[in-house]
């Protein structure tokens, strides 16, 4: 949950892991992202990293974004808390509250079990980095969003993609 209320305990304060030197640095990348990430640079797709930090994480994410994704460009990628305010055809992001932008023909959405309900039934929910392939294959065929959200539920029993 982005509500660290919720779920830290109580007397304790999880924003000091965030503001610690190091951090993001110390992260390992979820496994099928490089490969993923991999392939979308040899389709020659054009790729943008777009993430929110604290001043204190902002270094340490673009160490580690070089050190585990060479292909993307530094200049592609920006460190905003306003993803309200990108444009473009794809974006994929694990917190909904990052997805509310009209700019964005296709907003996915990491599916997690804590992000269940109603406000996410309005993205496409992405299961894996593997799925995330297949569904920008159906990007590519200009498959309608709707259309790709009512396949998309079939990937959510599959296994493969758990």
């Amino acid at each position: 949950s982005w509500d660290f209320g919720k779920v830290q305990k109580k007397g304790t304060d999880m924003h000091k892991y965030f503001n610690q030197k190091g951090f993001f640095a110390s992260l390992e990348p979820i496994m099928g992202s490089q490969a993923a990430i991999s392939s979308l640079h040899q389709r020659k797709d054009e790729l943008f990293i777009a993430t929110s930090s604290r001043k204190e994480g902002m270094y340490d994410k673009c160490i580690w974004l070089e050190k585990y994704f060479p292909s993307i460009p530094e200049l592609n990628v920006f460190m905003t808390s306003r993803k309200d305010l990108l444009c473009g055809d794809v974006i994929l992001d694990d917190g909904i509250h990052n997805l509310y932008s009209n700019h964005i023909r296709y907003p996915m959405l990491f599916d997690q079990p804590w992000k269940q309900g109603e406000e996410g039934d309005k993205f496409i929910r992405i299961y894996s980095w593997k799925h995330f392939i297949e569904t920008i294959d159906l990007v590519r065929k200009e498959v309608p969003y709707k259309e790709i959200r009512e396949i998309n539920t079939e990937f959510k029993e599959d296994k493969e993609y758990a």
